[in-house]
Parts: C-alpha cells; sequence; structure tokens
C-alpha cells in the first residue's frame, strides 16, 4: 500500500511538473497575443450594436424556476456579490462537467435542472452557465452568458461564463459555474471579463478563488489550478460576445442575434456590415467595449 502511495503520488507530481512546463511555454504565446491587440476604442467605425434586453423576473420560465428551486435561501441575503457566489457554487454541484454532453432541445435553467436530477445529465460550460444565468434573472439580476473565444477566426475550443451586474457596486462580475471561478481586486471585489483582461494584457496578477475547480481536476495542487485557469482565461479572453436578449430559452430559438467586442486592429472588416453565420444567427461586432458593458 505505502509502495503503491509513491508511485501514485509521484506520477501526480510528475504530471503536474509537465502541466507547468506547457502552461509556461502555451502562456506565453497567449500572452504575446493579448498585448498585440491590448486595446479598445470608443471611435469605432461600426454602426451602434444593439442593448442588450433582460428577462424580468416575471417571466413564466423564471417563474417556474423558482417554484422548482429555492434559489433566494440558495443565495442568501448577503451582499450582491456574495449572494452571486453562493449561485454559481450552487450551479456547480448540479452535475459532472462534460466537454460535448448531448445538446438538450430545451435551454432553460428548469428544464436543465430536470435533465441534471432524473437523467442525470451532463453540464459543459455553456449548460452550466445557462442555468446560472437563468437564476440570476430570476432573483432580479441583470445577467448574461458571455462567450470567450481565442483569436482564431474559427476556433475549436473556448469557453462560455455568465457575468452579472452586482447594483450595490455598480460593476459586471465574471461568474464561471463550470470551474467554480471568479476573481476579485485588490479591495476583495469580483471583476469581470473587462478587467480580467485588462490584467492579462498587462501581466498584472488575478487575483483568483481559492476553490477554483477547473472542471473536475481537484486532484491538482491548489497553486497550479490557479495558474491552469489563468492560462485558460489567457487563452479565451482575447474577443467576446452575447446574445442581445438574456431571456430563459433564446439559444433554444432560430435567427438569433449576438453582439460581439473586438479588440482595436482584429478584422476591421468585421465591422463594416452584421454578420450572418451559418446557422443563420446574425453578429454585430464593435470595438467600443464601454458600449458592450454598458450598465443595464
Amino acid at each position: 500500500m505505502v509502495l503503491a502511495l509513491i508511485v501514485i503520488g509521484a506520477s501526480i507530481a510528475g504530471l503536474a511538473a509537465a502541466t507547468c512546463i506547457a502552461l509556461v511555454v502555451s502562456g506565453r504565446r497567449f500572452a504575446r497575443r493579448l498585448r498585440e491587440y491590448p486595446s479598445f476604442t470608443t471611435q469605432s467605425p461600426s454602426s451602434p450594436i444593439p442593448p442588450v434586453v433582460y428577462a424580468a423576473p416575471g417571466h413564466e420560465k423564471l417563474r417556474e424556476l423558482r417554484d422548482a428551486v429555492p434559489l433566494a435561501e440558495i443565495a442568501g441575503t448577503g451582499s450582491d456579490a456574495a449572494q452571486a457566489i453562493a449561485l454559481m457554487r450552487w450551479v456547480h454541484t448540479l452535475a459532472k462537467h462534460s466537454p460535448n454532453p448531448p445538446r438538450p432541445t430545451q435551454l432553460d435553467a428548469a428544464h436543465l435542472i430536470r435533465l441534471c436530477r432524473e437523467e442525470r445529465q451532463r453540464l459543459n460550460c455553456w449548460l452550466f452557465s445557462t442555468i446560472l444565468n437563468d437564476a440570476y434573472l430570476a432573483l432580479g439580476f441583470a445577467s448574461r452568458i458571455i462567450h470567450l473565444n481565442p483569436s482564431a477566426d474559427a476556433p475549436r475550443e473556448s469557453h462560455i461564463v455568465a457575468c452579472v451586474y452586482l447594483r450595490d457596486i455598480g460593476r459586471w462580475a465574471l461568474m464561471d459555474p463550470d470551474m467554480r471561478g471568479y476573481m476579485v481586486d485588490e479591495q476583495g471585489l469580483p471583476i469581470g471579463v473587462r478587467e480580467v483582461r485588462a490584467r492579462l494584457c498587462a501581466g498584472l496578477p488575478l487575483r483568483i478563488n481559492g476553490d477554483v475547480d477547473m472542471a473536475g481536476a481537484s486532484w491538482l495542487p491548489r497553486s497550479l489550478r490557479k495558474s491552469l485557469y489563468r492560462w485558460y482565461l489567457s487563452k479565451n479572453c482575447f474577443r467576446y460576445d452575447c446574445p442581445v436578449r438574456s431571456e430563459p430559452g433564446y439559444e433554444s430559438s432560430a435567427g438569433r442575434v449576438y453582439i460581439q467586442v473586438l479588440p482595436s486592429g482584429y478584422r476591421p472588416e468585421w465591422l463594416a456590415a452584421p454578420r450572418i453565420t451559418p446557422r443563420g444567427n446574425t453578429i454585430f461586432s464593435t470595438t467600443d467595449e464601454s458600449a458592450f458593458w454598458a450598465s443595464p
């Protein structure tokens, strides 16, 4: 038994060392790419992007969600940040992670939670964030799903999180229910995608929560999980988009509309006019990061 434990420990240590080396090498490449496109501009040559519309708590699917789940009890009575973090951590417990789970026909939290409970549905970052986004909306928070993309025009892998508006501090905050992750500033207040990207570009520290999970890799040392999460964000925080309607089931519908923010100098031709994707969705692109992150 002791010998087996030593062998297992050595294997994990070796894997951790190899992972650290890989993170350093590829992380530098992603950091260089971010530094090549560090800024945004309010002088965007594109047409104004449409505003995001947030579902009211009285939405039928949000009432159904509150009837099925004691969201207010789960969130607690603390600050907006404390409630947002509590809900994020709860959503993380609903299912195990899968990178490519079956796509449900209904994309609203009430339905997805039933699948988790009754059919042990596994979730990826998109489905985890869909549930969390609906939970925030159901409690009256403005929230939206944010699709984080690398610089590749058609990336094979990306990441999706929820961003919730914390009313008591007037700030968008990134909440990652798949990875059980969030980040804070020097005062301990959660920060959003905008601040995370700026810190990555400048090489500044990211204050990541200690229980970040990295999709189930809890066996990794805490410091390595944080390093891995920083690496993952540096890869995916190059550009990002969101649906213009933040409401239950919107991404089940056809002909959806998205808004996307691009760093200055990247793909200027995408700014000329809205693009139509092969699936028939419309994407409005802008370099005006402030417009994208307008207060609700």
